[in-house]
């Protein structure tokens, strides 16, 4: 699926991320769809051409999108996360964080809490606050007395 640049507009919704939004404005010339890739653990945002990936890595575009892209040849495998257009336009950024552990910009809403449950106002997922106590057990050295010089 190839995305519809003003449905993930952010003026629709705070779920979706106005500096990847910026970004994908400036690359509307592009000479292929931008796609999102998955490489090494880290998600990637740009296209294939030649089997040389040019873009960026989507976490320094959501950071800021003055990012400037490269060209990766060789070296590095690329695998097209292929419904990510698809659950970024329904879900927004939760798309990217699943877990619901990031902070992202303009997110002072994401959640509304209700004693120990939290909804997400993005995707509807809700979590419960889990509280634990550790004990932990400490050992140290502590010196008695200078050593004797000989």
């Amino acid at each position: 699926m190839t995305y519809d640049l003003e449905a993930i507009n952010p003026a629709n919704s705070d779920k979706y991320s106005p500096n990847l939004y910026k970004w994908m404005r400036k690359k509307r010339r592009w000479p292929i769809p931008i796609r999102v890739f998955e490489s090494d653990g880290h998600l990637y945002i740009g296209y294939i051409h030649d089997r040389e990936f040019t873009g960026a890595k989507l976490n320094a575009v959501l950071c800021d999108s003055r990012t400037q892209e490269y060209c990766y040849v060789g070296g590095q495998k690329f695998v097209e996360v292929s419904d990510f257009w698809e659950r970024y336009t329904a879900i927004g950024r939760c798309a990217i964080d699943q877990a619901h552990s990031m902070r992202f910009i303009g997110d002072e809403d994401r959640y509304v809490e209700d004693g120990d449950t939290r909804t997400c106002q993005w995707c509807g997922a809700v979590q419960h606050r889990r509280r634990w106590t550790e004990t932990v057990e400490c050992e140290e050295w502590e010196m008695e007395s200078e050593a004797v010089s000989a």
